[in-house]
């Protein structure tokens, strides 16, 4: 929807609404990379909207799948299908930058990407490409794959940050999946 550049806008004592129009998710397909604890919540979001809701999962049990009301795919299936793919899943070996120059040559133009994983599961540098090129639509993430690697005076010179200053279909937030005062005060318990 293009929250922030709108309320940007509004801030700037603009109302241009047509300027920012939408995508409706309700009948369009929501592809899940890892259905544990999240991407189980992640289901039930898109069911609620409607959505037909797709999951490659290979350590998931297929009576899991069906319990859900989710369809186990391949990854090059969930690649093609997905109008929005939802990561997940844990790193590991085999995740690892599984979304890279490849990847992005299966998926859909009007693909959204959003990552709650792990920045390591998606190739930057062919994200970044994807991204100009018009390859997919948009991509969200709460996490980069070197954050742990820089203060915010070296974040300036991150190619994705820098892209996101100008680029309109990219949202990056710092890792704040976790980070409330009630999940931070039972961490400061134990």
């Amino acid at each position: 929807r293009g929250v922030s550049p709108a309320f940007e806008s509004v801030k700037r004592g603009q109302w241009q609404r047509e300027q920012f129009r939408g995508h409706s998710l309700s009948y369009k397909t929501l592809g899940i990379v890892g259905l544990g604890r999240l991407g189980t919540l992640m289901a039930g979001y898109g069911q609620a909207l409607q959505m037909k809701v797709i999951a490659y999962s290979p350590y998931t049990k297929p009576e899991y799948f069906l319990k859900l009301g989710v369809s186990a795919v391949s990854f090059n299936d969930l690649l093609s299908n997905s109008d929005l793919i939802s990561l997940q899943g844990p790193l590991r070996v085999e995740t690892m930058l599984m979304f890279n120059a490849k990847a992005f040559l299966l998926v859909k133009k009007n693909l959204y990407l959003i990552n709650t994983s792990r920045g390591e599961v998606v190739d930057e540098q062919a994200l970044l490409h994807a991204l100009q090129s018009g390859q997919i639509a948009g991509y969200a993430t709460d996490v980069l794959a070197a954050e742990t690697n820089f203060l915010n005076s070296q974040a300036n010179n991150q190619p994705l940050i820098e892209y996101a200053r100008t680029g309109r279909n990219l949202l990056i937030t710092p890792h704040l999946g976790g980070m409330t005062e009630e999940s931070r005060q039972a961490t400061d318990l134990f």
